[in-house]
């Protein structure tokens, strides 16, 4: 490589970086442990900040890189993470590393010296979105490893060693001053995973880019700092390295010609010292207070120069999305691949290749299953999510399925044949549940377009009554005009409710004409009594909501009182007895007719209540079936866990249920409520409960601790917004809260007398 100019290589750079963008997607963050040792061995993974970390809103979904780095203790791994943290935090800007009198900001924990600092494996807990140059976004995450890898090394340190690598799409491999081909052995395992998919016919290499950092490279005539890769006929350093050895060592040879194969890219880089101070052999001699505290003129300008050159370098070429196989990893599916991958480290299998390969592929599946549950769910959406029948749902459905496991088989190519119909048959009985959930939306679409027409029905007839009232020749035809122009944005029932809306007309006109003629055929006291009837029937049938077989007694009794009140005017008046009787029998005549007008439309009344509470039913089936397929895709739940997320289900909507005003649903009838709306859960829980026993053995378990912190994100999953932390409220009123209307409070009334 040719020398970078002496002057300032860092700002000669600068311009090239434009097409390379990073912001912090926060003001601040701070390295976590994400592996901790344990006392009694073994490590303990830190799954609810890497659950964060990978479930932020711009990570989630989008494609994630991760650089780790990883060598020999004491050899300044933290501090070049940190600096590159430092390099990220600035963007293009780099006056921190400019600076002299800056303090070097300890990002990760390392210092000065001989001893170790660094324990298990960090993580930067805010990740940086980086648009390149093609345009598309990655979530890039930093990650620092314990370090010893030499020949003594424990088996848990070449454990986290393979862990970070097999996590990583950027492993960096610290070196001191050279590379030995003895230090290179730490990667032997690699080579073996790279034999082990090789008799497996696995596509490509294993691994992405391995990078060689050589620190405190002595010999800058040969080989110049920085990026050290082959020009012309020059070869690189690391050629000339792999080349030279011609020792008798197999397993060295194994390593030298493995490397290349288990790895997409091998890269290596070269880097001057970073100064005396740095490294602890001097102490700071200018009069600072705090001789702890390092500042950035500590560094020497040499290695930041080459520093910031290598930065850059593998940051445009070299960073690139986590492959998992064929697959390109998201936030999400990278939460599910480390947390297998520990569980590999935990089961010991992480250094057996044929175990780990095996294992491996069970991830590979599961991710890819999860991908196209959630390419198939985003996709019914679309119909669901709009008015459609039922035949055009499952047109679409049987559509959607068939590419799903044609994709399926495309994209899975495992070379373990029992795996194969395994993982189908999983993908098959996870879109049942999505199915059902889908069938639900478009149920409760169907029932709040039912419920809209209801109410404009209703409101053309209130209007219309009022145009005969006021003798308008034209009520039909503004009934009509104000039909089409409705908002409802559907002709699915736009026929079936405009014959509706005909017949109410109808008889709405048969009414105002009765009522016309009940003024000729009765006496002013028999007309005062049969409107007594009327009011009576109305203001008992508001208070109590009778069933129709309860209407009957009603109206026996208020049409003896209203014959009764008949009488007793009578009397006063001085009317003959059998003039009395006669406009008696005429009375009951009448009250018959109008009794046989109120059962009709106290029947209608019953059924539009029953619709109306049909749709709270079916949306409370929705939001249940939408909780639980967030809670449980692409993870096994225990049945005890299964049954807290139900329970909770249930507390959030008595919870909920209490706010809602009184006017609509009385006190004593919410307990009620909230039992009948549980029994109708029982079947979808069942149905849960039986997926979750089929997932078992295939599929990890998500502790109690990940699914209490699942629930909190899916309960607050809308940090904006109409809904905010009130999704229940926010549906039921969005069905209830269209207008106060009897049909409205009538319909949860009516639910209660059911419960009861």
């Amino acid at each position: 490589m040719s020398e970078p100019s002496r002057s300032n290589p860092i700002m000669s750079g600068v311009n090239t970086f434009v097409q390379f963008v990073t912001t912090s997607t926060e003001s601040s963050g701070k390295a976590v442990q994400l592996l901790k040792p344990k006392a009694g061995g073994g490590y303990k993974m830190d799954r609810v900040a890497f659950q964060k970390l990978t479930e932020h809103p711009e990570v989630k979904n989008n494609e994630v890189g991760v650089i780790s780095i990883s060598g020999g203790m004491r050899d300044g791994k933290s501090f070049l993470l940190t600096l590159l943290t430092t390099y990220l935090e600035s963007g293009e800007d780099l006056t921190c590393l400019k600076s002299k009198d800056s303090a070097i900001k300890r990002f990760f924990h390392w210092r000065s010296g001989v001893k170790s600092e660094t324990r298990g494996v960090w993580i930067w807990n805010k990740p940086y979105m980086i648009t390149k140059k093609d345009g598309q976004k990655l979530a890039l995450i930093l990650m620092d490893t314990q370090g010893s890898f030499d020949p003594n090394s424990s088996e848990s340190d070449s454990a986290i060693f393979a862990f970070s690598t097999l996590l990583s799409s950027l492993q960096m491999y610290n070196l001191k001053e050279r590379i030995k081909m003895n230090e290179l052995e730490s990667l032997a395992i690699f080579t073996r995973y790279a034999e082990m998919a090789g008799t497996k016919a696995a596509k490509g290499s294993c691994f992405q880019t391995l990078l060689l950092l050589v620190r405190d490279w002595q010999d800058d005539v040969a080989f110049k700092f920085g990026m050290d890769e082959e020009e012309g006929d020059k070869e690189s350093y690391l050629q000339h390295v792999l080349r030279r050895y011609t020792g008798n060592d197999e397993n060295l040879k194994a390593v030298r010609d493995g490397i290349t194969r288990a790895f997409k890219n091998v890269k290596c880089a070269l880097l001057p010292h970073p100064g005396m101070i740095i490294s602890g052999h001097l102490k700071p001699d200018d009069g600072r207070e705090d001789k702890g505290t390092l500042l950035m003129k500590d560094i020497s300008e040499n290695f930041k120069n080459y520093v910031v050159i290598v930065f850059k370098t593998i940051l445009q070429k070299y960073v690139e999305a986590k492959m998992v196989g064929d697959q390109v990893m998201t936030g999400t599916g990278l939460y599910n691949f480390a947390i297998n991958l520990f569980q590999l480290l935990e089961d010991g299998k992480i250094q057996n290749p044929q175990s780990a390969m095996k294992a491996l592929d069970v991830v590979l599946a599961q991710t890819l299953l999860q991908k196209l549950e959630e390419k198939y769910d985003q996709e019914m959406e679309q119909i669901s999510g709009s008015y459609c029948t039922e035949k055009e749902l499952m047109e679409r459905h049987e559509k959607k399925l068939a590419e799903v496991e044609k994709k399926y088989e495309d994209e899975f190519n495992t070379p373990y044949p029992e795996h194969k119909e395994t993982y189908k048959t999983q993908l098959i009985n996870a879109i049942g549940p999505l199915l059902k959930k889908h069938k639900q939306i478009r149920l409760t679409n169907e029932a709040r377009l039912r419920v809209q027409y209801e109410e404009l029905i209703e409101q053309i007839q209130v209007e219309y009554w009022k145009a005969l009232n006021e003798d308008k020749c034209d009520g039909v035809i503004q009934a009509e005009e104000k039909f089409r122009h409705n908002n409802l944005n559907s002709d699915i029932y736009h026929k079936e409710y405009h014959d509706k809306l005909m017949e109410c007309l109808v008889e709405a006109n048969c009414r105002w004409e009765r009522r016309k003629l009940l003024k000729e055929l009765l006496s002013k006291l028999q007309f005062k009594s049969f409107r007594y009837y009327k009011k009576n029937m109305k203001k008992r049938i508001e208070d109590d909501l009778p069933q129709e077989n309860e209407l009957k007694a009603l109206h026996t009794k208020c049409c003896e009182e209203a014959v009764a009140k008949l009488a007793d005017e009578t009397k006063v008046d001085g009317t003959s007895v059998d003039a009395v009787n006669q406009q008696r029998e005429k009375l009951k005549e009448e009250i018959q007719k109008e009794y046989e007008s109120i059962s009709k439309k106290h029947k209608e009344h019953l059924n539009s209540c029953r619709v109306k509470f049909d749709t709270v039913m079916v949306v409370v089936k929705k939001e249940y079936l939408s909780f639980l397929d967030e809670m449980t895709r692409g993870v096994y739940l225990s049945l005890e866990v299964l049954h807290l997320c139900h329970t909770k289900f249930i507390e959030m909507m008595a919870t909920e249920m209490v706010k809602l005003p009184s006017k609509k649903v009385a006190a004593q009838d919410k307990p009620d409520l909230v039992k009948y709306l549980k029994s109708c859960l029982n079947v979808e829980y069942k149905e849960y409960q039986d997926i979750m026993k089929g997932r078992k053995v295939s599929m990890r378990e998500l502790s109690l601790e990940e699914a209490q912190e699942y629930l909190k994100r899916v309960i607050y999953r809308y940090e904006k917004g109409a809904w905010k932390q009130n999704w229940f409220m926010y549906w039921w009123r969005s069905v209830f809260n269209r207008k106060e209307s009897a049909t409205v409070k009538d319909a949860l009334k009516l639910c209660s007398k059911q419960t009861k």
